[in-house]
């Protein structure tokens, strides 16, 4: 089962500083926890690829067929052989719970909300720490996972994360032409693969650049 802090979910809730809702309030998250858990589909998908700098007159990285000029994600994967490209979804059932309450309770939408940004956080946490075992098995060390849209990789780059996976075959996860995910509560991200030893990359916000984003844990 996806652990949900809730702590974090008060957190996206608004509560700072050591603040936490009322009874009343809390007694509604469990509620629409229950609903969540019922409702929502956790699935994912993984690909294990190599990684190659592109020359010094043409500087990006080579990834499959994909050529990704990016400074922020050329720095993130900085002596990385290889990389897994990731996307996991938590269906459908989210988004429909979230549609219903914005019609009848807003209140519930926004707590719904709240549960669903915390539990596809927590399932990639729980995928990155597998991975992350996994590789000290081999002697490499995993990189914080970078997404499309931190720094200056381009948002538009999960066209192709999600051809490669075949994520919407396999998973049911789609664009739409605005370069929203469908389901809404997913993330795609490439994942480095390094024998250099790294730090705790628990806490991915650490490496986020967007240090004004409402969601920065730390």
């Amino acid at each position: 089962m996806i652990p949900i802090r809730q702590d974090q979910v008060w957190r996206y809730l608004g509560y700072k500083g050591g603040a936490r809702p009322d009874a009343q309030v809390q007694e509604k998250i469990a509620a629409c926890e229950e609903k969540l858990r019922e409702a929502a589909d956790p699935r994912h998908l993984l690909m294990r690829l190599p990684v190659r700098q592109g020359e010094n007159h043409f500087p990006c990285l080579l990834i499959a067929d994909m050529q990704i000029a990016s400074k922020d994600l050329r720095k993130n994967l900085q002596g990385c052989g290889e990389v897994y490209l990731l996307a996991a979804t938590l269906g459908p059932g989210p988004d429909l719970l979230i549609r219903r309450a914005s019609a009848q309770r807003m209140s519930d939408a926004v707590i719904y909300q709240a549960l669903c940004a915390e539990m596809i956080e927590s399932c990639c946490d729980q995928i990155c720490a597998r991975l992350r075992r996994q590789a000290a098995e081999e002697g490499l060390y995993l990189k914080p996972r970078f997404s499309p849209g931190y720094g200056d990789l381009p948002l538009d780059l999960q066209k192709d994360l999600l051809r490669i996976l075949d994520a919407p075959k396999k998973i049911g996860l789609t664009l739409t032409d605005s370069l929203l995910m469908m389901p809404s509560k997913s993330v795609t991200a490439l994942i480095g693969l390094t024998k250099e030893m790294q730090p705790d990359h628990e806490k991915e916000c650490a490496v986020c650049p967007k240090t004004d984003c409402a969601f920065r844990r730390i």
